[in-house]
């Protein structure tokens, strides 16, 4: 428990509020959201863009690398991949960012390490706490500290586009409440 409000609050101090305030600056004007990552850092992407997809249509999640790769190859200066990887120096992610940015599209990336193959691809850069040792990989503390970070960009992009979020979120919430009954 510790270790995990540790994660937290290292990640509390390492963001910038301005890194936060441009990304979801960049994430307002795109016109897709492809969220990515491998590994570990796979389950995360797929957990960002099913929160997102309840507020915006322009959310998506890719999961096989070929494919993150194909799609990124069709982006443009309207989109944006949102890239997670803690250690940031995952070929497979440091690929994607490439061509992205070579098609012309915003790329942030959400890692442990400002210093990676990655993050030199990236217009933002959200670093997460949670120190994981090799053998580690996934830790806990790590997708909790990568969460927080899409909790807080969730909240200021729902507020940065309130109206149409709140929309969105409606719409969404209305679609599966048969389910429940």
């Amino acid at each position: 428990l510790e270790n995990h409000i540790a994660s937290l609050q290292e990640t509390r101090s390492l963001l910038d509020p301005s890194v936060v305030e441009a990304t979801v600056s960049i994430m307002k004007a795109s016109k897709r959201l492809i969220f990515t990552g491998v590994g570990n850092s796979m389950i995360t992407a797929e957990a960002a863009a099913g929160k997102f997809l309840h507020i915006t249509p322009k959310a998506q999640y890719i999961i096989d690398t070929h494919m993150q790769s194909i799609a990124a190859s069709m982006m443009d200066t309207n989109d944006m991949v949102i890239i997670f990887s803690y250690s940031g120096d995952t070929s497979d992610n440091a690929h994607v960012a490439c061509i992205a940015k070579k098609a012309g599209a915003k790329v942030s990336v959400i890692t442990r390490y400002p210093k990676s193959k990655l993050t030199k691809y990236a217009d933002t850069v959200l670093i997460c706490g949670s120190k994981e040792g090799p053998l580690e990989g996934g830790s806990m503390g790590a997708k909790m500290s990568q969460l927080y970070i899409i909790d807080i960009l969730f909240q200021c992009y729902y507020n940065a586009t309130l109206k149409e979020s709140r929309k969105y979120n409606e719409l969404t919430a209305k679609a599966n409440v048969d389910k429940f009954i």
